[in-house]
C-alpha cells in the first residue's frame, strides 16, 4: 500500500492504517498496554519493541498474543525448535531441521489461533527497525516464510492482501522481505527446509558419546 507520493507504507504509518481498517472487528474490546509499561517493554535481545509494535500495543495487547511480565516488561521468548514442537508435536522439529539450525536465536510466539505457526524472530532488524515474522506450515510439506513484522500485521488485519504461500508478502514488498531475509537468515524469503535431527536430539547423542568415552573400562 502506497501513500500519496507513491512510497510504500512501512512501520507505524502502515500499522495505523491497518488498525483503522480493522478497528470494529479486531479491536472492538481493546486492552491497550499502559504507556508506562509500553516504555519498558523489551524484546529477548534487550532491545525496545519497534515503533510499529508500540503503535499496535498502545491500542490493544490481546490481538498480537504475546506474553510479557506486567512489571518488568520482559517479553516471553522461546527457541524456534521449542515453538515448532509446542505447535506441531514433539516429532515435528526433525522435519524442519535446516530451519532450526538457521534460526537459532530467540523467538516470540504471536498471532493467536491459526493453522500455521507464527513467531517473531529476534535476529537482525531491517532498516525500518522491523524484525521478521516467520510463518511455519507443515502441510502439504514443511515450509517457512519470512515477512517484516509491520507488513505481516497489515496483511493479518486486512489492509494488505494475503500472500501465497502463507506468510508471503504482498506485491510491492518483495524487496523489503528480501532485505530482511539477507540480514536475519541466508537470503531466502521462503523455502522448504531439509529434514534433520532436532538440536535437542543431537545434544543428547553428544552427551551419550561423552559418557561412553569417560566411562571406566569393564573388569569383565
Amino acid at each position: 500500500m502506497a501513500n500519496k507520493s507513491g512510497e510504500l507504507l512501512r512501520g507505524a504509518k502502515l500499522i495505523k492504517k491497518a488498525i483503522e481498517k480493522a478497528r470494529e472487528e479486531a479491536f472492538s474490546e481493546p486492552e491497550p498496554v499502559a504507556s508506562a509499561l509500553l516504555k519498558k517493554l523489551q524484546l529477548p535481545n534487550g532491545e525496545a519493541v519497534s515503533p510499529s509494535m508500540k503503535e499496535l500495543l498502545k491500542v490493544d495487547a490481546l490481538w498480537l498474543g504475546i506474553e510479557f511480565d506486567d512489571e518488568e516488561g520482559d517479553i516471553e521468548s522461546l527457541t524456534f525448535e521449542e515453538a515448532i514442537e509446542d505447535f506441531f508435536g514433539e516429532d515435528a522439529p526433525a522435519a524442519f531441521g535446516e530451519a532450526v539450525e538457521l534460526f537459532d536465536g530467540d523467538c516470540v510466539q504471536i498471532g493467536g489461533a491459526s493453522e500455521s505457526l507464527r513467531v517473531l524472530y529476534v535476529g537482525e532488524a531491517d532498516e525500518s527497525g522491523e524484525y521478521a515474522v516467520i510463518t511455519v506450515t507443515k502441510e502439504p510439506q514443511p515450509w517457512v516464510e519470512l515477512a517484516p513484522f509491520d507488513v505481516w500485521v497489515g496483511q493479518e488485519l486486512g489492509l494488505l492482501p494475503a500472500g501465497t504461500p502463507a506468510g508471503a508478502v504482498p506485491p510491492g514488498y518483495e524487496a523489503a522481505a528480501k532485505e530482511l531475509a539477507e540480514a536475519t537468515g541466508d537470503g531466502r524469503t521462503g523455502f522448504a527446509p531439509t529434514a534433520g535431527e532436532a538440536r535437542e536430539e543431537e545434544e543428547e547423542e553428544d552427551e551419550e558419546e561423552e559418557e561412553d568415552e569417560e566411562a571406566p573400562p569393564s573388569d569383565a
